[in-house]
C-alpha cells in the first residue's frame, strides 16, 4: 500500500499560522516570484554545502534543490517545528532535513561531520523575532559560514531582517539586492557576505 499523499502545502502553513503566528511570521507561504528571486541570490556553485534554515512547508525547498541536484551541492534542511518538518520529509524524502533550532547550527552541522558552509538560505522571520533572538540566529549563521560564503535573508519591512550591530558582530556585511512586488506580501531580499576575517 502506499503512503498517503502528503497534505498541500497551504494547508499545512494556514494551520500552523492559525496555532502559532510569531513563529511562522507571514499570512501565506512565499510564491515562485520570491523563490526564484533568493535562489538566484544565493548563487551557488558545485561542489558547495548549503543549508535551507525555516523551510516551512517549501515554498523555496523545491527550487532550492533542483538547482542543488545540477551543482552537485550538498543541502541540508533544518526546521524546528515537528509539523513542517513531517510535512518536508513526505514531499523530499530524499533531502537531508534535520529537525532543530537555527539557534544551535554549529551543533546541528557538527553532528553530521559538516564545519563550515559556504551558502545559507534562510526563511525565518526575523523582524518576528526578539532582539536576542535575532543576536543568536546571527551569530550562529556567521560561525558555520566560510570566509565569503554567503546568507540570503528575505523580510517584508523596509529595514533590514538582521539588526546591523548583530551583523557585523557576527561578520556579515549585508546588502538589499531585490524588492519582489510579486510575492503576497512584496517582499525585499538581502545578501550577507561573511567577510574574511570576521
Amino acid at each position: 500500500m502506499s503512503p498517503p499523499p502528503a497534505p498541500s502545502p497551504f494547508l499545512t502553513f494556514a494551520r500552523r499560522f492559525a496555532g502559532n503566528p510569531g513563529q511562522v511570521g507571514a499570512i501565506a507561504p512565499s510564491g515562485p516570484a520570491l523563490a526564484r528571486s533568493m535562489v538566484r541570490t544565493l548563487d551557488l556553485q558545485a561542489g558547495q554545502t548549503c543549508v535551507e534554515i525555516g523551510p516551512g512547508t517549501g515554498a523555496f525547498t523545491g527550487r532550492l534543490a533542483a538547482r542543488a541536484a545540477e551543482l552537485g551541492v550538498r543541502l541540508i534542511l533544518v526546521e524546528r517545528d515537528p509539523v513542517f518538518v513531517r510535512h518536508l520529509r513526505a514531499m523530499y524524502p530524499d533531502l537531508e532535513i534535520i529537525e532543530g533550532n537555527a539557534c544551535d547550527l554549529p551543533r546541528l552541522l557538527g553532528e553530521r561531520g559538516v564545519g563550515r558552509v559556504e551558502r545559507i538560505l534562510s526563511g525565518l522571520p526575523f523582524r518576528s523575532f526578539p532582539p536576542e533572538l535575532r543576536a543568536a540566529l546571527a551569530e550562529a549563521f556567521g560561525e558555520v559560514l566560510t570566509a565569503g560564503g554567503l546568507l540570503v535573508q528575505f523580510t517584508y519591512f523596509t529595514r533590514q531582517p538582521l539588526d546591523p550591530e548583530c551583523a557585523a558582530a557576527a561578520g556579515l556585511s549585508g546588502e538589499r539586492t531585490h524588492f519582489v512586488l510579486a510575492n503576497v506580501p512584496p517582499a525585499f531580499v538581502w545578501r550577507y557576505e561573511k567577510r574574511h576575517g570576521g
